[in-house]
């Protein structure tokens, strides 16, 4: 499809083709803008420049997003081991003129075996990284593939608790683990609620033990936070080793596989590294802290939100009942 237009006098004209990057010229006459468009139209079609779209393949898109776009984000971190997943995967190699609404439902259908949300997560990077290469990339595609598939529904939230027993079996588990930071940052995890990307990330420096307040950053809200320390997460920062500027000197990536040895070690395979902030959150209410001061912990803006992570024991809200 080509189009043409008058700018100061002169002709421009821009030749598009789905999958392709767009081929434009400028012109002082009218019709030479014309028969190169024409002649651009009919090189296309006959396939001459065709090789070029076949040979870009959705991978090659998600590497230039993880190269020019991935780092200007807040959630860097989790986008790259995201996108670092998603090149491991088949539909990774298919040709951006293949890239097709039914491929993208099939990759769909494969990986709800995952979870509805991580699905939706991999569909919206997908679709986010083809609106690059539309808009900004100068790849021509009629239509987003993934705008024609419909996203996956949630499933009813989780309302698993951790338990004694579970902390114990984590615990005895990790005996026998190399990673000597696991520890301690699951313990840390329960006690503050934070998120796996805010544990890596957290640096000595915002870090009071006098104050016995730490200060999170580069939050998912993209506002900074100051959580109070319990006297156990004050005595587990207090026995670490200063190896570095960051606490646990360890990346997302390198955290997520060593939560999936762990679970597998330890046969708790009902387990979720973010239960363990469910649990911290609940903790918080059982331990008669308001909804406004649990919020203003975990970070969440809303107390709809906030209550999404609550599960209170039933025998902590029975022994407040018998007081009345």
């Amino acid at each position: 499809m080509a189009s043409i237009i008058k700018r100061n006098d002169k002709w421009f004209v821009r030749v598009r083709k789905h999958g392709q990057p767009s081929k434009s010229k400028t012109f002082n006459i009218k019709k030479d803008a014309q028969r190169w468009a024409v002649m651009i139209e009919r090189e296309l079609d006959q396939g001459h420049l065709d090789c070029v779209a076949k040979s870009v393949t959705l991978g090659n898109l998600l590497n230039r997003y993880l190269k020019e776009v991935t780092p200007h984000k807040k959630s860097c971190d989790k986008e790259t081991w995201r996108i670092k997943a998603l090149l491991k995967r088949s539909i990774s190699g298919v040709s951006l003129t293949s890239l097709t609404s039914t491929i993208i439902s099939n990759y769909k259908t494969v990986r709800l075996v995952d979870g509805a949300r991580t699905t939706r997560y991999d569909l919206a990077l997908i679709r986010h990284c083809l609106e690059f290469a539309r808009l900004e990339w100068g790849y021509y595609l009629s239509i987003n593939p993934v705008d024609l598939v419909s996203k996956p529904k949630l499933n009813k939230p989780r309302d698993r608790r951790v338990r004694k027993d579970d902390i114990d079996i984590l615990m005895d588990a990790l005996r026998h683990s190399k990673v000597t930071y696991l520890k301690p940052l699951i313990l840390i995890a329960i006690e503050t609620g934070l998120r796996q990307v805010e544990l890596v990330k957290l640096m000595w420096s915002d870090i009071d033990l006098d104050s016995r307040l730490l200060k999170v950053r580069d939050t998912k809200n993209g506002e900074d936070r100051v959580v109070p320390m319990s006297n156990k997460a004050l005595s587990i920062l207090n026995s670490l080793p200063r190896l570095g500027a960051t606490v646990f000197n360890a990346s997302h990536s390198s955290l997520q596989n060593a939560w999936k040895r762990l679970i597998k070690r330890s046969g708790l395979i009902d387990l979720h590294f973010h239960d363990l902030r469910h649990e911290a959150i609940s903790r918080f209410i059982e331990r008669g802290l308001t909804i406004p001061e649990a919020a203003s912990i975990s970070g969440h803006k809303t107390q709809s939100m906030l209550l999404r992570y609550a599960h209170p024991d039933l025998s902590y809200i029975k022994k407040k009942v018998m007081r009345f």
